[in-house]
């Protein structure tokens, strides 16, 4: 297994990776980022997709002329709908550490869902784990792109080529041909 735990979220998903070893170094390429599982946030998108044609938040007008404004919180259930899914991913990168013994923790979101995985990490892993953090979306990306964008950063370790066999030289080749004079 790997050292590394990398996770990419959003409001929606998160997704889990791990960095596995070219099993032949030889003949593949590595280290690979390798998706181990991920998870939904069903409720977010339930509510978002609720909320997209309804008009409850606005300004209204009373008769007398006088205008008044409502709100139904929506930014405020939001947001706790965000940091129960923040909890649940970071209870998710706990239980991997703890049972895979990673040393490394990547943490990649936008930088809102990044603040409230960092406030949900509190005391969550243990001792000796490294934590990176990068504040970009990739959880659409494919895992190749995500390992490029974090070797950039010297997050993680690049995706090396495979070991190149070096090519054999002959000892006894064939000699350069010199041109004879004339007269001899």
């Amino acid at each position: 297994m790997s050292d590394y735990l990398i996770v990419a979220a959003d409001a929606i998903r998160a997704r889990f990776f791990t960095l596995e070893a070219a099993e032949t170094p030889e003949t593949q390429s590595g280290p690979r980022l390798v998706e181990q599982s991920g998870i939904m946030n069903p409720k977010y998108e339930d509510t978002q997709q609720a909320h997209a044609g309804s008009s409850q938040s606005g300004r209204n007008r009373a008769p007398s002329g006088a205008s008044y404004s409502f709100d139904d919180h929506r930014a405020k259930r939001e947001h706790d709908l965000l940091r129960r899914f923040a909890r649940l991913i970071v209870e998710e990168a706990a239980r991997r550490i703890h049972n895979e013994k990673e040393h490394h923790l990547v943490l990649t979101a936008e930088p809102r869902m990044l603040g409230l995985l960092r406030g949900e990490l509190n005391g969550s892993l243990r001792n000796g784990t490294e934590v990176k953090e990068c504040d970009c979306d990739m959880v659409k990306d494919s895992p190749d792109k995500i390992q490029e964008l974090l070797a950039r950063r010297a997050m993680l370790p690049a995706c090396q080529a495979p070991a190149a066999r070096q090519p054999v030289r002959k000892a006894n080749g064939p000699r350069p041909r010199v041109a004879k004079p004339d007269g001899a």
